[in-house]
């Protein structure tokens, strides 16, 4: 089952920085420390990307509790660009969560439905 989560948005890392620093990150900063962990900023700007990106994954968490399901015996798979996030980040590793860190997993998925649904329509001419 896919469960809807509020994606993590960058304004809001940016907003935090305005607050806090009165500045900016460039985007590309911020998909870095999404993507590997790490960026060559200044160390307070980095503390605040990665808090955000921290409460993004509870937020993830809180919502797959509310669905009822139970991190440490449900099998989960985060799958995507979402998949880095909450490896890096989701600051739980457990045997029964899986990561597919392909940021194309997703797209490769439906290609390949939509290649069996062709197939299938093929047949049934």
């Amino acid at each position: 089952m896919k469960i809807p989560v509020q994606l993590l948005d960058m304004r809001n890392i940016n907003e935090q920085c305005v607050r806090q620093l009165n500045g900016e990150l460039d985007e590309t900063f911020i998909q870095d420390i999404m993507r590997t962990g790490r960026c060559e900023i200044d160390r307070k700007y980095y503390d605040i990307a990665k808090t955000e990106i921290e409460a993004f994954c509870e937020r993830v968490y809180n919502s797959i509790r509310e669905y009822g399901y139970n991190l440490s015996t449900t099998p989960i798979v985060f799958v995507g660009g979402g998949a880095s996030v909450m490896k890096l980040f989701g600051g739980i590793s457990q045997q029964n969560i899986t990561y597919i860190t392909d940021v194309r997993a997703n797209a490769k998925g439906y290609e390949q439905l939509a290649t069996m649904a062709l197939r299938k329509m093929k047949r049934n001419v």
